[in-house]
């Protein structure tokens, strides 16, 4: 009878360390996959934080394309 239960006890012990080791690969895979993504995608956010800067300032008026245009490339030189 005890040795069913130790058996028992191991086997829980056993699934919940498994599923610890588990959770925690998967937390780190899902942070990298996100930086792989965030990395992927920054040229594309940097542009869009960029035009909302410019589109929502007060004091810059000429909101025509060939000025965003040398704004978007004076800053694609810094990237």
């Amino acid at each position: 009878m005890t040795e069913a239960i130790f058996a028992l006890i191991g086997v829980a012990v056993g699934a919940l360390a498994s599923g610890v080791v588990n959770l925690k690969l998967q937390n780190r895979q899902f942070a990298h996959e996100k930086e792989m993504h965030s990395l992927k995608n920054q040229a594309r956010e940097h542009v869009k934080a960029l035009l909302v800067e410019m589109l929502s300032h007060d004091k810059w008026v000429d909101r025509s394309f060939d000025a965003i245009r040398k704004k978007l490339e004076a800053s694609a030189m810094m990237i």
